[in-house]
């Protein structure tokens, strides 16, 4: 809110002369002369009076009113610290009750889209989640702070919030968010491998994650993996069996298997290029919980 002085004794004098003395420049200055310094007494207590409120304080004036009601700037800009003054006002003469409590967060939260969740447990316990809206860790112990002033005593509260995007929260519905992660995935050829294969990476690197299989009659009987995004497994057709490979990727940081093969030894015909895993999801993320 701005407040805007519109007063202007000086102009106010001078258009009540009569129109014969608005013309003398003499008289004019003279009237201007006795008036003008009731100008700068009325601007003095002007000034006095709009950068003393919340809305126009700045700086060390901020500072004042911050002290009166209990709450320190603690290195905050000029905007943030406002609102926490605000909010220390409605925590100063909160009764606890949700409404209270939900307009405590919201100075403190700032995101027009975030929505207040109350839930009552009954036997003095309280819970608020913040939705729809990325709340930063540190910002949510200040909201914590606050809202353990506004609580009525005796009365236990836990904060629910998450520093993630809507898009990447946990949802058990179809709104906004996701569900439990899916590995990217790779069935391999029947009927000798018939083994599905997972990466143990989420999303964008589990979809980007490539294994090929080289036929090599120097190979190791058991086979040997080239571990990574890019993986290789090299094995000695004939001999090299299926349950060697899956032993290999049981142990693979990159790989795993989904579905266990049904076929005995890897034969030249198994050999594949370099091949991408795909389908793979990223799972949403819990809320994290504080509480009084």
């Amino acid at each position: 809110m701005t407040i805007t002085k519109i007063t202007d004794h000086v102009g106010e004098a001078v258009a009540q002369l009569p129109e014969q003395w608005k013309e003398k420049p003499k008289t004019v200055a003279f009237l201007s002369a006795l008036v003008r310094p009731w100008q700068g007494v009325e601007d003095a207590f002007w000034q006095l009076l709009v950068e003393r409120t919340l809305d126009a304080a700045i700086g060390a004036q901020l500072d004042r009113l911050g002290a009166r009601v209990g709450q320190s700037r603690a290195g905050y800009l000029d905007d943030d610290y406002r609102r926490q003054i605000r909010a220390r006002i409605v925590t100063n003469r909160s009764r606890g009750v949700p409404r209270d409590l939900i307009k405590i967060a919201r100075l403190i939260i700032d995101d027009v889209d975030a929505r207040m969740v109350i839930q009552n447990y009954g036997n003095a316990a309280l819970e608020l989640r913040v939705a729809d809206a990325a709340v930063d860790p540190d910002l949510a112990d200040l909201l914590l702070d606050f809202l353990i002033d506004g609580v009525a005593a005796g009365v236990r509260l836990v904060l629910k919030t998450s520093s993630d995007v809507p898009a990447a929260m946990f949802n058990f519905t179809d709104g906004p968010g996701v569900g439990f992660a899916t590995r990217a995935t790779l069935q391999l050829a029947e009927p000798n491998l018939n083994t599905k294969i997972g990466s143990r990476k989420q999303a964008a690197i589990g979809n980007a994650q490539t294994l090929a299989l080289v036929s090599d009659a120097g190979a190791p009987n058991a086979g040997t993996l080239t571990d990574g995004a890019a993986a290789v497994f090299t094995f000695k057709p004939g001999t090299t069996t299926v349950a060697n490979f899956e032993t290999a990727l049981a142990s693979s940081e990159w790989l795993c298997v989904m579905t266990a093969g049904t076929a005995d030894t890897l034969d030249a015909a198994d050999a594949m290029t370099a091949t991408l895993l795909t389908g793979g999801v990223a799972g949403g993320k819990f809320s994290s919980a504080r509480s009084t």
